[in-house]
């Protein structure tokens, strides 16, 4: 045995290990949470990528801003690559804002209009009884129209069209002051922009600017007139002129104009009674015109029947005619050869076709008989009393 005494162990040592051993502990816990936090953020990563497009969309996947390309399915169901990802699948990207992604609609009409731009600041159908009508023009304010006769005319019109070209409709013609979020919207779901949207209507105003200063105030009140001889309408002017401006290289907007419509068409208001008289009397014309035209459609068939019947008795007759004349002629040529040779028979013949042809007409005959000598011969015809006419009854 030692001859030295143990020492014993110290408090504050025993202390300090147990302290350590929890930190340990603690650190261990620490560690592990961090492990499941890694995984569920790699989780979360892994699935929050995925996205599906849904029908009637069409999306642009960007990264870090460069619009990214993907292998997608075409029409024949070859994989190719596409920088416009098609619905209808499930594509995968990395989470914002790494990756970002804007959904734009696929194969949808999208309508714009001159909105206010050609109206007055009140439309004059929404004036109520009571209200009073306006009567200046106050420019800066109402919009107007110019016509080629140099009057006011006021218009609203609209402009439908489909999107073909979507990566040069909204990179090309992008806008970002345009792009306004809601509250508490996710970002990667950011509305397509308006640059596009606002430049057609600024084409479609400019062609009804132009295409209406060629024209009269009564034709564009009527929306249609005439030029050698062929009817042309405000529209069809209209929209080859939005065609002209869309069609051009310069400004290539990657879409096909499907219609262009003119909603509302109004003279001036101070003058509005004024164009309602014309309207209603030139309404009164169409009417007219119309009725005349039904009656010419009633009348005129009845009276071309009538005279194609008129002229086909005229024709029977004629041919009915010129018959019995021939033949006439052909009999009298042959009674003439036979009197040239009998005479005398010839003219029994006919004095016997005539008494005949008398007899044959009258419905009673009495034959006397003449006796030689001249002698006075006594004819008594008994043909019965006279009928007795019905007594009228006396009431």
């Amino acid at each position: 045995m030692s001859s030295h005494p143990a020492i014993p162990p110290s408090p504050s040592i025993e202390g300090a290990g147990e302290a350590l051993k929890a930190l340990v502990r603690m650190f261990q816990a620490l560690f592990f949470l961090l492990r499941i936090l890694i995984i569920l953020t790699f989780v979360f990563l892994i699935f929050s990528g995925a996205f599906y497009v849904k029908p009637q969309y069409e999306v642009m996947l960007f990264r870090f801003g460069k619009l990214q390309s993907k292998m997608v399915k075409n029409e024949a169901g070859q994989r190719v690559e596409d920088e416009v990802l098609r619905p209808g699948d499930w594509y995968w990207a990395w989470p914002y804002p790494v990756s970002r992604r804007k959904q734009i609609p696929a194969q949808m009409s999208v309508t714009v209009g001159t909105d206010k731009a050609f109206m007055p600041k009140v439309n004059p159908n929404d004036i109520t009884p009571g209200m009073p009508k306006q009567t200046v023009l106050r420019p800066g304010e109402d919009g107007y129209l110019l016509t080629g006769d140099k009057n006011i005319v006021h218009a609203s019109w609209t402009l439908t069209y489909r999107v073909t070209d979507p990566k040069r409709y909204y990179l090309e013609f992008y806008d970002d002051s345009e792009t306004i979020l809601k509250a508490g919207a996710d970002p990667r779901d950011a509305p397509p922009p308006e640059g596009g949207k606002e430049l057609i209507r600024n084409v479609l105003v400019n062609a009804v600017l132009c295409e209406t200063a060629t024209w009269s105030i009564e034709d564009v009140i009527v929306k249609s007139r005439s030029v050698d001889g062929e009817i042309e309408t405000l529209q069809d002017g209209v929209k080859k002129r939005v065609l002209a401006l869309v069609g051009t290289d310069k400004l290539d907007l990657g879409i096909t104009v499907q219609e262009v419509s003119l909603t509302v068409v109004l003279p001036p208001t101070a003058t509005q009674d004024a164009f309602d008289r014309v309207f209603e009397a030139s309404t009164s014309r169409d009417t007219m015109i119309k009725l005349a035209e039904g009656y010419r459609e009633q009348v005129v068939p009845g009276a071309n029947g009538e005279a194609f019947k008129i002229l086909s008795a005229a024709r029977v007759y004629r041919q009915t005619i010129k018959a019995s004349v021939v033949a006439q002629g052909e009999r009298f040529k042959s009674l003439l050869a036979m009197y040239k040779e009998k005479p005398e028979a010839v003219l029994v013949a006919l004095y016997g076709d005539t008494i005949r042809d008398v007899l044959e007409r009258v419905d009673t005959k009495y034959i006397i008989h003449t006796p030689d000598g001249g002698a006075r011969q006594e004819i008594r015809l008994l043909l019965g009393a006279e009928p007795q006419k019905p007594k009228s009854k006396v009431r």
